[in-house]
């Protein structure tokens, strides 16, 4: 099963005060297999105060059936509503407009759909979001009032960080599910720490290099922080049911999509950060940073670097300098035609150069469980792509 859905950062860390108002977003998809499985609505602040949301049809404004559902939002940041099944399923190259009831507070982005990173649209045929010149009436759409109503109102470019989640699968066996839940690894992914600097050296081509997924088993403890070349790779699964160690299989399709350093997330005071995490500062001077040793940040902005790989402390948080927006990398399906024992870890590295002294790391991906398969065992990425990669 694979889910859809527009937006790829986060909103801002910030609230409007107004009236109770229903607003939301429009959208399309020009598949005719996918099916609205829930939403995401951004809450910046803890004043936000949303509580129902549907779907209509933008002409006409019959609200779909089974889409309109109740849920209590908690803490900050992407809150998740799932609908119940089977989902509604939703037509191909239909119009569609998913409102929120904001009952005192929302999030929004001035001029996002009008002059911003929305304003030619985002998203891909699966599921997207027209600008403010292509959407019918305006995009970025709201309408005052106390209870749950159609977005009918053009606001002129703002975006209220609400996006609709559309699935392959109906989620009680309709629709296409993908492979066998029980060969494809839900997972996180993550780069090594020298990624970024080989990238920067020239040493990764994710989108033109011979990249290559290995498979590696509970026993190997990696270390992101000094994981570098495939030398440095251990307990690869052994050769068996058409595996074969050291060669895995070659990793097809791949993509990257450009984010600039202005759409990220900002860097906020006294927050905890992890190791791998990517902020631009509240005032983006086009870079982008990420961190390399945890802790909790400053009460105030440090000045930052605009330097390639140069860093800079902030509270007990080391960041650095790596760029100026990021690339979303994605992949196709990486298909093994079955493997012996159990993996725990997908590996993918650059094998361009001869030496494995050489060829660079580029990720590693840990399964929830070990997964096994004599006769096939396959890798699905996530549908929001597998990271956020630095580009200078």
């Amino acid at each position: 099963m694979t889910d859809y859905n527009l937006f790829t950062g986060n909103g801002p860390n910030t609230s409007d005060a107004d009236a109770s108002v229903t607003a939301g977003v429009e959208w399309k998809t020009t598949r005719s297999d996918l099916y609205l499985k829930g939403y995401r609505v951004y809450r910046g602040a803890t004043d936000v105060d949303c509580s129902d949301v549907a779907t209509w049809a933008h002409d006409g404004g019959t609200m779909l059936p089974n889409s309109q559902t109740a849920f209590t939002p908690s803490g900050t940041g992407w809150q998740t509503v799932t609908l119940t099944t089977p989902y509604p399923a939703v037509a191909a190259n239909t119009r569609y407009v998913t409102g929120v009831l904001f009952t005192s507070h929302y999030t929004s982005t001035s001029g996002y759909w009008s002059s911003g990173a929305g304003a030619s649209g985002i998203g891909d045929a699966n599921l997207s979001a027209p600008g403010i010149n292509d959407s019918a009436g305006g995009q970025g759409k709201y309408v005052a009032g106390a209870t749950l109503a159609r977005p009918v109102t053009n606001a002129n470019g703002l975006n209220f960080w609400v996006e609709p989640i559309l699935s392959d699968s109906d989620g009680s066996g309709g629709g296409d599910p993908g492979p066998d839940p029980e060969e494809v690894g839900t997972v996180a992914a993550q780069l090594v720490g020298s990624a970024i600097v080989d990238a920067f050296s020239g040493n990764i081509d994710w989108e033109n290099g011979t990249v290559v997924a290995t498979l590696h088993t509970a026993e190997w403890t990696p270390n992101l922080a000094t994981l570098s070349r495939v030398s440095d790779l251990a307990d690869e699964i052994p050769s068996g049911h058409g595996y074969v160690q050291g060669d895995g299989e070659p990793v097809d399709g791949r993509t990257s999509t450009f984010v600039p350093a202005a759409n990220l997330t900002a860097r906020a005071n006294t927050t905890a950060y992890a190791v791998g995490d990517l902020r631009r500062p509240a005032s983006s001077n086009g870079h982008v940073y990420r961190c390399v040793t945890s802790g909790t940040s400053g009460s105030s902005a440090p000045t930052w670097p605009t330097t390639s790989l140069s860093t800079v402390t902030d509270g007990t948080v080391t960041w650095m300098e790596c760029g100026r927006g990021v690339a979303i990398l994605g992949c196709d399906l990486v298909a093994f035609g079955g493997i012996s024992g159990e993996a725990l870890y997908l590996v993918m590295s650059d094998r361009t150069a001869t030496d494995p002294a050489d060829q660079p790391v580029i990720l590693v991906v840990q399964f929830e469980s070990p997964q096994s398969g004599t006769t096939q065992f396959d890798f699905e990425p996530a549908g929001a792509g597998l990271v956020h990669f630095p580009v200078f």
